[in-house]
């Protein structure tokens, strides 16, 4: 994966900036998962199975997780949270959803 600019990692965090306020305005109280993420980091998910690839965008600083809670519970429930999801890929066209592969849906990111 080719390294992304700074303007690009930019746009990717104005973006996930409009995606807490979006959240935020449908109720949901939010926190930071996991945001950057190393290599070594990676591989370890990678062999334990809690990932399904080597290759992360979030070693390129294109992807975060999220936590949303309501009502101070944790929501990982898809359909409560593909609004977030639909509105996340309305921002930009490379934008990508992690509930859409099935397994994900506190994922966000930038590139396919």
């Amino acid at each position: 994966m080719k390294r992304p600019s700074i303007t690009e990692q930019n746009q990717f965090a104005s973006d996930v900036a409009s995606l807490i306020r979006f959240a935020q305005e449908k109720g949901f109280q939010v926190s930071f998962g996991e945001a950057w993420r190393p290599q070594v980091t990676q591989d370890l998910y990678f062999k334990r199975g809690s990932s399904k690839t080597l290759k992360s965008f979030h070693s390129l600083r294109l992807a975060v997780d999220l936590n949303f809670f309501l009502d101070d519970e944790w929501i990982r429930d898809f359909e409560l949270l593909r609004p977030l999801g639909k509105y996340w890929k309305s921002l930009n066209s490379q934008n990508v959803w992690g509930g859409d592969w099935g397994w994900d849906a506190c994922h966000f990111q930038r590139g396919k």
